[in-house]
């Protein structure tokens, strides 16, 4: 099962798109805030690691871009 980390504020968007991917046995969490988000990255280790993070660009306190960076 592939995991994935959706981190987009606005739950009119993100709930439609985790409920189409759940359709395809993908495992799914999700975070309204971009803090909350990079949090979530930090306490998975290795082997529950996300596999592909959708962020929305337009993000409380800073763009998405800024928050990708910091992924990186």
């Amino acid at each position: 099962m592939h995991r994935i980390l959706i981190i987009d504020d606005d739950e009119r968007l993100a709930g439609p798109l985790a409920d189409y991917l759940r359709r395809y046995d993908m495992e799914l969490t999700s975070a309204t805030h971009p803090d909350e988000g990079l949090a979530l990255l930090r306490e998975h280790t290795h082997e529950q690691a996300f596999e592909l993070v959708i962020l929305d660009v337009m993000l409380p306190d800073r763009d998405g871009f800024q928050v990708c960076r910091e992924i990186r």
